[in-house]
């Protein structure tokens, strides 16, 4: 899957006990935030200009494609591939990372996340590797997204996850406030190779910290039986129809960059114009630290939803640079509320001796379900070829997003 998911990242002195190896934990995660938002901010707009290097001369003896559906068939090869990888080796996956020991699976992680840069390094003059590098981009996300959420789930106090998750939010966001406008101007002048060899660079620095860290371990192993097991509850269904519609509505978010690029044609404008939108949501990243955890229904959670839906809708009439920054603006406000309600949410479920599982059955109910998003992509644009339906699906997921309820929540009975 796109890098689309929201992860967060607890600091000093806001839920996390101050000892050596969880301060090791933070500058863990933050590295590898800002790996991410540099490397991966444009990565959707090179696959698009990759395919129509390399899918329009592969497949003209079988099909005819134009330029915008060889660009848009490429993203979704490579995600669903990726999707494809994840769901075949994360129960696996899982289970080693228990008998590795948390530590060294998050080490192996890191191993396999440098190779991954280098193959993208080495794909900007071979394009066919790009689908091999998704190959070792789900097996490292595999490996280390199920551990980082079950050590911040274990260490987050209850009482405090949603000040904790605000105020977290906005530590990152300020740190990469600035990321996409020098993502864009290094991709513009320099190109995307520049960007991936700071990928490279950033997650050898993420491995040596992972390296001076000590992790406890648990005897949580996962295994299909138990997701099935736990799939035949209402309430787990209720769970797994609300991450279907996070992941649909962060994922078509995560194409928005290309969408702009393709009307307003300059990768640098892209960059400028969401480091405005992000200090917006860092603003509201602040004041939701300090009101989350007073909120005591969930009547702010629905408005939210509510108004970020119409805001998805509100992408269909987007024309020109002053309307993409409006809409923009107005997602971020919203969105950054929602999620963290949302995120809040979702870690206080997961508290509890089986976390880690609960984590690695959170990611294979993505895989599954991004693996038919993606075959339905291919079908929109080789069929439909309309942008705005995939908005319209971005509306439709945050209201799934809504089913998400605490596992003790009375109005389920």
């Amino acid at each position: 899957m796109p890098r689309v998911q929201s992860y967060h990242l607890h600091l000093p002195r806001i839920g996390f006990d101050g000892t050596r190896q969880m301060k090791l934990l933070y500058v863990n995660r933050v590295l590898r935030d800002l790996v991410n938002k540099i490397a991966y901010f444009f990565f959707p707009i090179y696959l698009f200009v990759s395919g129509q290097k390399f899918l329009i001369p592969l497949l003209q003896p079988i099909i005819q494609l134009n330029q915008m559906q060889a660009g848009m068939i490429m993203i979704a090869l490579y995600y669903l591939l990726f999707k494809l990888v994840m769901l075949i080796f994360l129960i696996p996956e899982g289970r080693l990372s228990i008998q590795l020991g948390y530590q060294r699976a998050m080490i192996w992680s890191y191993l396999i996340y440098s190779l991954y840069f280098a193959i993208l390094f080495l794909s900007i003059n071979r394009p066919a590797l790009i689908l091999v590098a998704a190959l070792f981009d789900a097996i490292q996300g595999n490996l280390f997204w199920p551990i980082y959420k079950t050590i911040l789930s274990k260490s987050a106090h209850k009482a405090k996850m949603g000040s904790d998750l605000g105020l977290l939010q906005f530590l990152l966001q300020l740190v990469a406030v600035i990321s996409p406008a020098i993502a864009g101007l290094v991709s513009l002048k320099l190109g995307f190779e520049v960007l991936f060899l700071f990928g490279l660079i950033g997650t050898l620095v993420g491995l040596i910290v992972t390296m001076l860290m000590h992790l406890k371990s648990d005897y949580d192993k996962p295994s299909w039986h138990e997701f099935f097991v736990w799939f035949r509850e209402k309430r787990y269904r209720r769970l797994a129809l609300s991450v279907t519609g996070r992941y649909l509505s962060d994922t078509i978010i995560y194409l928005w960059p290309l969408y702009v690029f393709l009307i307003l044609k300059n990768i640098g404008k892209v960059g400028f114009l969401y480091t405005i939108s992000l200090f917006l949501a860092m603003l509201v990243s602040l004041l939701a630290a300090f009101v989350l955890d007073k909120i005591k229904n969930r009547k702010a959670f629905h408005l939210s939803g509510g108004l970020l839906s119409l805001v998805w809708l509100l992408r269909t009439q987007v024309t020109s640079i002053f309307s993409i920054a409006l809409v923009d603006s107005l997602d971020r406000l919203i969105s950054n509320f929602h999620w963290l309600f949302y995120d809040m949410i979702l870690f206080r479920r997961s508290k509890g001796h089986k976390a880690h599982s609960y984590f690695v059955y959170y990611e294979v109910i993505i895989a599954l379900f991004g693996i038919l998003f993606w075959l339905s992509f291919i079908g929109i644009f080789l069929i439909v070829r309309q942008w705005h339906l995939l908005f319209v699906f971005g509306s439709i997921g945050v209201l799934l997003s809504l089913f998400l309820h605490d596992k003790y929540d009375a109005s389920l009975e």
